[in-house]
């Protein structure tokens, strides 16, 4: 499997927001292998621009 490229990046990045939703649902959203969406879940997250909820709910960090 090759990694993610900029626009898988851009897919992940739109399919989330403020509110919480699940990683399930944002793979099936985009259509991406969920390694991919995974791996651009934790880039994101080491970024510091990924906040992770309780079950699996992820939501984008907004200028905190």
């Amino acid at each position: 499997m090759l990694p993610p490229d900029e626009s898988d990046r851009s897919l992940i990045v739109d399919a989330l927001g403020p509110t919480p939703v699940e990683i399930d649902d944002v793979i099936r959203h985009t259509g991406l292998p969920a390694a991919s969406v995974y791996l651009v879940l934790l880039e994101l997250d080491i970024a510091g621009r990924l906040h992770r909820h309780p079950g699996g709910f992820v939501s984008l960090a907004m200028g905190d």
